[in-house]
């Protein structure tokens, strides 16, 4: 199985229990003539953290082609993350969805996650 597969199976196993969006942002890091896009998602266990207060922490990084919709009343996210590194697109390793609510969808080259407890 490869690394990348492995990944997202322990993901797929970590996401279960953390499903709602406390935070999405992006940020560009610039050194010499490359720039480099990253994009940070962090989810909680409950909806209003009175239950839990762990957060997974998903970093994303060298996204491409990001396409943000309307949030409205989002109650849970699922993420989907594919791995594609088969494929011919460069500086390209998975693609990313949130198929609950059709909130976002890009490409990356890399992902971490983590779960900090606050």
């Amino acid at each position: 199985m490869k690394i990348g597969s492995k990944l997202i199976l322990s993901f797929n196993e970590t996401k279960r229990h953390f499903k709602y969006l406390e935070s999405l942002y992006i940020k560009r890091c610039c050194s010499d003539n490359n720039c480099e896009d990253m994009m940070t998602i962090v989810l909680s266990e409950d909806f209003n953290n009175s239950i839990s207060h762990k957060k997974l922490i998903i970093k994303f990084t060298g996204i491409q082609k990001v396409k943000l919709n309307g949030m409205g009343s989002v109650a849970a996210l699922n993420i989907n993350i594919f791995d594609l590194t088969d494929s011919q697109m460069e500086d390209v390793k998975y693609k990313i969805n949130e198929d609950e609510e059709n909130i976002f969808s890009f490409y990356c080259k890399s992902f971490s996650f983590s779960i900090k407890d606050e």
